[in-house]
């Protein structure tokens, strides 16, 4: 499969994250090994208007790094969704990238590092990302993100699956409560 490759300037922050493992003037103890194989993360592919977000970005995929834990994603090559994923891929970590076909060339600015999957449309992409991991991570996003979310959410609800479903970002959580109070 080919990919379209431009030029554009992304945020400096896995650049400026400590790698994981590295030498710091403090002492870390090595965490744990994780019972998950996979976590899949949803996220925007913005970097978003906090500095924080990016930041919780990389320090998510340090996390998997250093528990051994793959990474699933969306396959964007940008905002959030690319600091999680080179922060994974650098740290010598497996990442797995699912995108529909429809829209690779919006979502592949530059290249994507690990494994990606080209799939026909955003419901088997949720379906394949569902399937390939053993637990759901979101960190800040757009609409998407949330949709993504909720669907995980749902179908823990209607046990279709029985895997830990965890929103990291207020911002995201407070979107559900307002579209569940919507709606209730």
């Amino acid at each position: 499969m080919e990919q379209e490759v431009a030029s554009t300037t992304t945020s400096t922050a896995a650049a400026n994250m400590p790698k994981p493992g590295s030498s710091s003037s403090s002492k870390v103890s090595p965490l744990p090994s994780s019972r998950f194989r996979r976590v899949c993360v949803f996220c925007g592919s913005s970097t978003g208007r906090k500095s924080s977000y990016q930041h919780a970005a990389v320090q998510l995929g340090q996390q998997l790094v250093e528990r051994g834990i793959d990474l699933v994603y969306g396959g964007g090559s940008v905002g959030l969704m690319g600091l999680v994923s080179r922060a994974v891929h650098n740290g010598g970590g497996h990442v797995i990238g699912v995108v529909p076909k429809a829209v690779l060339p919006c979502e592949l600015i530059g290249e994507t590092p690990g494994e990606l999957k080209a799939v026909s449309g955003m419901h088997q992409r949720k379906a394949e990302m569902a399937r390939s991991a053993d637990a759901f991570v979101a960190l800040p996003g757009g609409y998407g993100t949330l949709e993504e979310l909720l669907e995980v959410i749902t179908w823990a609800q209607l046990g279709i699956h029985d895997k830990p479903v965890c929103p990291f970002s207020t911002h995201l959580v407070s979107q559900e409560n307002h579209l569940v109070r919507s709606f209730s």
